[in-house]
């Protein structure tokens, strides 16, 4: 008796230590996470977000429900941005707004940290929310005012509920999961099918690894499909827009080298680090080909992690030549929690196998990720949004694809607002200046679309042209000058640079 007393002690003692280093270490984490995306709340409005902003968050939490203009509308996040809006005021800057998408990322940290430990051990969680906290690519989606940074709360949780799914509470877990995986299907649409992709590989998972555990037998699964499905009722309102506008609205990316490049960008920051789950996979592959066996439970655990890991990319593949034309690389985002979770996992099986010849193998994983992860970070490329890179199209890393460091529309409104104090004159852009100067500039100047708006006005005016009538051009760069002043019936040679300030240039005739 008293020694069933004294072994009980023993094991609450443990069981608060675990709780509590679980504790230090996430919010470790939590802290890595920060500071690497707390740069991208100084960035300023891109366009995507300023239409955004403009059309679906500026009326109400029901406007995004009801209108769908084009994909940038991301629902459910949508409607959370307008609530956000209203809470903060109109006189600070985007780095407010900012703090709702960064809020979702840290929130994901512990969901992935939890998912990861389910699926292979504390070794695994790390690793995993150690790459996904500290990546180039995920710090620069955290702040984004769009939805694929918010969907990886949902995916995160997907893969903690559904690896939960045969527990002895499996019913709280089918519901999280079935709420989660509505909610990340009604941030975007096309996460449905990568929620899909996803339900295949855990759907196999289970039924290798706990083929006698499922519970409510094999039907009981298909909430890992249901789920999902139950998402598109976001989109009710606005389901012919949807499928018109998914029809029309995809990249011109090459669709050969788009997975190549997802795997390409989400890695490179690890490159020192990669031998090591590269190493772990080569040990699953190996145990399952000469171990496995249905009866042996850790053989089967093996081949199930494997049919885990394999199959979303093979998924992936499929999604990406079953389209009439491949997607932004952009969509895939929404997976990386998991995505870095199965590289963990591959790193603790390597890392589980070393340990058991050399005592130090453990450590030195450890000490070799976290070198990996601060050398990531101090490399961090990115800052500014724009898919623009000054005339080259960086289609490896992803993070190149929506920011640069110079898109400044701040600068851009001071000298419009200099400009005008000397002399009032029209202000024309295109639709992207027109966005962006509309946020920032918050009604105190007037930018005209250069074909819709202003050469209307051209076609009923004399020449030769009045000095104020002739507009302040805002472009990208001096071939545009040289269009608009074709369209418009004007000198280009009578125009000189103004200010240049960087993304957005500024001209004017002296």
């Amino acid at each position: 008796m008293m020694y069933s007393s004294l072994n009980s002690g023993f094991l609450d003692t443990l069981a608060r230590v675990y709780h509590r280093q679980t504790i230090a270490i996430v919010v470790a984490l939590i802290g890595v996470a920060l500071i690497n995306a707390w740069p991208g709340l100084s960035d300023e409005i891109w366009v995507d977000e300023a239409f955004t902003l403009e059309n679906y968050a500026n009326a109400g939490m029901w406007r995004p429900f009801v209108t769908y203009l084009n994909p940038n509308n991301h629902v459910l996040f949508s409607a959370l941005l307008a609530g956000w809006r209203q809470l903060i005021p109109d006189s600070v800057d985007a780095g407010w707004l900012r703090t709702l998408p960064l809020l979702i990322f840290l929130l994901t940290i512990p969901a992935t940290y939890f998912a990861a430990r389910r699926l292979n051990g504390p070794l695994c969680a790390f690793i995993a929310c150690l790459m996904f906290a500290s990546s180039s690519v995920t710090a620069n989606h955290a702040t984004q005012l769009r939805g694929y940074g918010p969907s990886w709360l949902p995916f995160a949780l997907m893969l903690w509920s559904a690896l939960n799914i045969n527990a002895v509470s499996s019913k709280k877990w089918r519901v999280l999961y079935v709420f989660s995986s509505a909610a990340a299907v009604a941030i975007l649409p096309s996460n449905l099918f990568l929620a899909l992709i996803l339900a295949t590989a855990l759907t196999a998972y289970h039924l290798v690894n706990t083929p006698h555990q499922i519970r409510d037998g094999k039907w009981g699964m298909l909430v890992l499909f249901a789920g999902p499905c139950c998402g598109l009722l976001a989109y009710v309102f606005v389901w012919g827009n949807l499928v018109t506008a998914a029809n029309i609205d995809w990249s011109g990316w090459n669709r050969n080298r788009l997975f190549g490049q997802w795997i390409t960008a989400t890695l490179v920051d690890f490159i020192w680090f990669l031998p090591i789950p590269a190493a772990g996979l080569g040990i699953a592959l190996w145990l399952a080909r000469t171990q496995f066996k249905l009866t042996d439970a850790s053989g089967r655990r093996v081949a199930a992690q494997l049919l885990l890991a394999l199959l979303p990319p093979l998924g992936l593949v499929v999604f990406i030549y079953a389209l009439p034309k491949p997607p932004f690389p952009r969509t895939f985002v929404p997976l990386l929690p998991v995505w870095y979770c199965l590289i963990g996992m591959f790193a603790g099986i390597a890392i589980n196998a070393l340990s058991r010849r050399w005592r130090v193998a453990t450590g030195a994983a450890l000490v070799l990720a976290v070198a990996s992860a601060v050398h990531g970070m101090r490399q961090q490329p990115c800052g500014g949004l724009s898919p623009r890179q000054e005339g080259v199209q960086h289609q490896i890393d992803l993070c190149y694809q929506f920011f640069r460091h110079d898109f400044h529309p701040s600068r851009v409104l001071a000298t419009l607002l200099r400009l005008q104090a000397q002399e009032a004159r029209p202000i024309i852009a295109d639709y992207d200046g027109i966005r962006t100067l509309r946020i920032v500039a918050k009604g105190k100047i007037n930018v005209m679309h250069y074909g819709e708006q202003f050469a209307p006005i051209r076609a009923r005016m004399r020449s030769p042209l009045a000095h104020t009538d002739y507009p302040i051009m805002v472009v990208y760069d001096h071939q545009q000058v040289v269009d608009w002043a074709k369209l418009l019936s004007l000198d280009a040679d009578e125009y000189r640079l103004v200010e240049d300030t960087g993304y957005y240039k500024i001209y004017s005739r002296p």
